[in-house]
């Protein structure tokens, strides 16, 4: 039987394969951008013998000056069982590349079909219990699709369940 962390991605790429978002994943993540390698680094040390780090970990005292290219999405599930992401924070670096996030809805800003995609890729983070790397166009609010190269890792509660979704991203050059 395929374990969880193989099928996942295989999963989201057959996915977006039929849709709006030119994306893959990677369920054993190398990053080519070393700021996103140096947040994958910091995530497994705050980690230790935990499956997961929590989500107080992602301070300034472990992350240092990573804490600038990084943001913290929270798994919200209001009334009726509609599941939302909700931006707790956003580090200044990435928040002048996408805008001011914190405090906002994913599904508030990201237009249908791309937030649903997101969505995937969000629960896909909390699933998998490790980081995940995704590459392609990014469905961004303020930006028109720009090739990207995304970390996902997941964060645990106080309880140590999966409640929400470390992000950090790098923007690419435009193929000429």
């Amino acid at each position: 039987m395929p374990s969880l962390l193989r099928t996942l991605p295989e999963q989201f790429n057959r996915h977006v394969s039929h849709g709006a978002w030119p994306a893959h994943c990677d369920g054993d993540p190398v990053f080519d951008d070393p700021r996103l390698a140096g947040v994958c680094a910091a995530w497994s040390a705050a980690r230790g013998a935990a499956a997961m780090p929590w989500r107080g970990d992602v301070c300034p005292r472990r992350f240092g000056d990573l804490m600038h290219d990084v943001a913290i999405v929270d798994y919200v599930e209001p009334p009726f069982g509609l599941r939302r992401y909700r931006f707790a924070m956003a580090g200044s670096a990435l928040a002048a590349q996408i805008g001011e996030v914190a405090g906002r809805y994913l599904d508030e800003m990201v237009p249908e079909p791309m937030v649903g995609i997101w969505l995937l890729a969000l629960d896909m983070a909390l699933r998998a219990g490790k980081p995940l790397r995704f590459t392609g166009r990014l469905p961004l609010p303020a930006m028109a699709m720009p090739r990207a190269e995304v970390l996902l890792a997941p964060l645990s509660d106080l309880d140590g369940e999966a409640q929400s979704v470390l992000g950090a991203i790098s923007f690419l050059p435009e193929d000429k």
